[in-house]
């Protein structure tokens, strides 16, 4: 009972470090003071090259090689994950912290349905159920009335899409047995190398002010924290008692928009809030068969 209430804590935990890492990232590209906010790719770079920094120290090589099992599974979750990542950078910039982060919830139905696409597996009539609440709360989000960007919450989609995406790899490759530092370090490394790739194609780079840069710090050191909350605690209890957990993040949107951006949701997005919640829960509770 313990060890799941430590785990229970540190989801907890690692949930308000995502939820923070989030906000600063809405935060960096309106800093006052700057000539103009910094775009999506460029904080996401900014979030990879900072937490590579800062898990460094802790990293020990062996004979000049990086200190993992194969190379492959890195590579594959790391580029669904950095399109997680970026599109929800994205789409903080242009929708309520509160509704991205709702929409974010949606990665377990994605899961679902990629798992039956992918992996061939059946699941019951539960999904269809869940289905339904979060087609019914993105349709009402998309309502006139709620004033939601019709292109930011596309973005928050396709950042579900891609984190649910993650999700089936990391079911589908085989667990290794790297040390949860290598698995930051290199997670995060790949991630530094993509998102910084295509950084330099688009050409489309800001000079941040003071203010953009000690934000950028303290959104890589968050991200860092989670990571590191989250794999401790899944390596205490199983992934169906964790994931409830995640349903947290609302909770501490909803009051970050509130008294940080002065952003409460209106009736239309709570309602569509609530359809997704319906849909995330019962996704959570699915359970596929063979």
């Amino acid at each position: 009972m313990s060890q799941t209430l430590f785990a229970a804590g540190l989801m907890l935990a690692g949930t308000l470090c995502f939820t923070l890492m989030n906000a600063f990232a809405k935060q960096v590209g309106h800093a006052p003071g700057a000539i103009e906010g910094l775009q999506a790719m460029q904080i996401t770079f900014s979030r990879y090259a900072i937490a590579v920094l800062l898990i460094l120290p802790f990293v020990r090589f062996t004979r000049g090689r990086l200190p993992i099992t194969s190379f492959t599974p890195y590579l594959v979750r790391t580029s669904a994950g950095f399109g997680g990542i970026f599109l929800m950078f994205a789409a903080v910039q242009l929708i309520p912290l509160t509704l991205a982060s709702a929409l974010g919830l949606l990665a377990p139905a994605f899961a679902m349905i990629l798992s039956a696409l992918l992996l061939h597996e059946r699941a019951d009539g539960r999904l269809k159920v869940a289905l339904v609440f979060g087609l019914g709360g993105v349709w009402s989000i998309l309502q006139p009335a709620s004033g939601a960007s019709l292109l930011g919450t596309l973005m928050g989609l396709a950042s579900a899409a891609c984190m649910g995406l993650e999700l089936v790899l990391l079911r589908y490759l085989a667990k290794g047995q790297d040390s949860k530092t290598a698995v930051l370090f290199v997670s995060n490394l790949l991630g530094a190398v993509l998102s910084g790739t295509i950084l330099l194609i688009v050409n489309d780079l800001a000079i941040p002010n003071l203010q953009q840069v000690s934000l950028l710090l303290v959104l890589a050191a968050a991200a860092v924290l989670g990571q590191i909350c989250f794999l401790t605690a899944a390596g205490l209890v199983s992934t169906p008692i964790l994931a409830p957990f995640f349903f947290s993040s609302l909770v501490y949107t909803v009051l970050i928009d509130i008294m940080w951006f002065g952003d409460p949701p209106n009736f239309w997005t709570a309602l569509g809030i609530g359809g997704i919640l319906a849909c995330g829960a019962l996704s959570v509770r699915q359970r596929p068969h063979d």
